[in-house]
């Protein structure tokens, strides 16, 4: 009888498990909204192609979700707007000598999301904000913003889709 108990409760929790890996995220946008343009975030900061990098993590977040295809403008239910507005840079690790080599990086970005049938904003002016760390390398300059711009991806994907 132990044994069957266990077996239950294994069971059970093998069950629970199963049904939680199968849920999905819920949507609160309108499902007549399919696909989505993302264009070009523009950049009021000094940090140089950081809004390449942006916008690239942004269609990427959106592709990896799947709820709402990337397609052209013209073909767009929605359309995504942003600018970069403020970029500041901290050192955090220093060398022996007094040097950094460690830096977080906080981005700043306003972003509207427009209804293309109706020009109704989903999302207006809305900010967001996130912060990566890197640390000074012979890599390319992608990597220091890798961790804020993916993100801000995330942050904004999550808004239009489950409102937070």
């Amino acid at each position: 009888m132990r044994l069957s108990l266990r077996l239950v409760f294994f069971l059970g929790c093998l069950l629970a498990l199963l049904v939680s890996c199968a849920a999905h995220s819920p949507r609160i946008l309108a499902e007549k909204y399919r696909s989505i343009h993302v264009s070009v975030f523009k950049n009021e900061t000094n940090e140089y192609a950081v809004e390449e990098r942006l916008t690239h993590s942004m269609i990427d977040a959106f592709r990896r979700d799947g709820r709402l295809r990337v397609v052209p403008a013209k073909n767009a239910d929605l359309e995504l707007k942003g600018r970069i507005t403020k970029i500041t840079l901290l050192p955090t690790v220093y060398t022996n000598l007094d040097r950094a080599i460690g830096y977080t990086m906080n981005i700043v970005i306003i972003v509207d999301v427009i209804d293309n049938s109706s020009d109704e904003p989903i999302l207006k002016d809305r900010s967001f904000s996130a912060t990566g760390s890197f640390l000074l390398s012979s890599e390319l300059s992608q990597a220091r913003t890798q961790d804020a711009t993916d993100s801000l991806s995330e942050a904004v994907l999550s808004q239009l889709l489950e409102g937070w």
